[in-house]
């Protein structure tokens, strides 16, 4: 009964309490006869189960005890399952099984530690091309261990795995003994690498000619590439995806 006010009696109050428990009861007692049965679902399945495999006869189980169901609110995807789907990928392009992907990624690890541990956000195309020659990319690793004695490649071909996929060693060796050249007794050809990996991929002379077309008069060019060097890179000198392409290598963060 409704008072004048158009509030709620004490009575009717207590009998809307009273059908809440009620409902919160029914509730819940569903919830357990729900898992109870799930719990002999799984019992009856793998009993039935048994029986199949022990039976001789043509007469299969019944559709309803091929299996169980689970709810994808209860899946986890986490780092571990997008690394299994990855190897899973390369191992179907390549014809070969998920442990041979492992194999390869453990040999590659010891050259390229910093971008296996990256693997979590890599992207497929980049695992596939690393898998495909890993004899390849180990000789790659070596020599430009050689050329860059004083770097980090492990974390160098991490940040920019292009220079180790795409561009052949002979051609990096020869743009970095121009930069050498070109900046000899101004500034460390290894650390301008350092900063910034892609000036492998570039012809510094031709840099250098752009920079004194461009900046005002008086300016040094050697000496602005040796405080900025990316900024005398163009994008696809850089190595920066395209919008329309994308980015063949790696997921998100550049890696």
């Amino acid at each position: 009964m409704r008072t004048l006010h158009g509030s709620v009696a004490p009575a009717e109050q207590a009998s809307c309490s009273g059908r809440g428990v009620e409902v919160i009861s029914t509730q819940l007692a569903c919830r357990r006869g729900a898992q109870l049965i799930s719990r002999r679902g799984r019992s009856l399945v793998s009993k039935a189960t048994d029986r199949a495999v022990l039976d001789t006869g043509d007469s299969p189980l019944p559709p309803w005890l091929f299996g169980f169901q689970c709810n994808e609110r209860y899946l986890a995807w986490d780092e571990s399952a997008h690394v299994q789907l990855l190897k899973i990928y390369a191992a179907k392009e390549m014809g070969k099984d998920v442990r041979w992907v492992e194999e390869q990624l453990f040999m590659l690890g010891t050259l390229l530690p910093d971008l296996i541990e990256k693997l979590p956000k890599m992207k497929a195309g980049l695992l596939l091309a690393l898998v495909k020659d890993t004899e390849g990319i180990a000789e790659k690793m070596l020599r430009l261990k050689d050329l860059l004695p004083r770097v980090d490649v492990s974390q160098l071909v991490a940040g920019c795995p292009a220079l180790l996929l795409s561009y052949d060693v002979s051609a990096l060796e020869a743009n970095l003994g121009k930069l050498r050249e070109a900046v000899s007794g101004r500034a460390d050809a290894e650390l301008l690498v350092e900063r910034e990996p892609m000036l492998l991929a570039a012809d510094v002379r031709l840099l250098l000619e752009e920079a004194e077309r461009l900046l005002p008069a008086g300016k040094d060019p050697v000496a602005f590439l040796a405080a900025s060097p990316s900024t005398l890179l163009d994008m696809q000198q850089a190595g920066l995806p395209s919008t329309i392409d994308g980015d063949l290598w790696t997921a998100d963060e550049g890696i």
